[in-house]
């Protein structure tokens, strides 16, 4: 039992610690965007550098969809055993 919560409580660390590092990026990227988009008028690299952001965050929310599932299982089968 204590070892489930250790393994839980590492995940949610790690799950959390992951969440920051997305959100700097995230931060970093829409200050680098809106320094390009200020300086260049092209309307390509606009389109295209929105497309990445849409991605990103697309990307993003899988992932932390797909970490909820995992984190459900490890306390479906911790309940189980016990």
């Amino acid at each position: 039992m204590i070892v489930k919560f250790k393994i839980i409580y590492f995940f949610a660390f790690v799950y959390f610690f992951n969440f920051l590092h997305i959100l700097n990026f995230i931060f970093l990227f829409f200050s680098q965007l809106s320094f390009q988009l200020y300086h260049s008028s092209a309307s390509a690299i606009k389109i295209l550098l929105l497309k990445v952001i849409f991605l990103f965050l697309k990307a993003s929310c899988k992932i932390f969809k797909y970490s909820k599932k995992i984190t459900d299982q490890m306390d479906y089968i911790g309940r189980q055993r016990h």
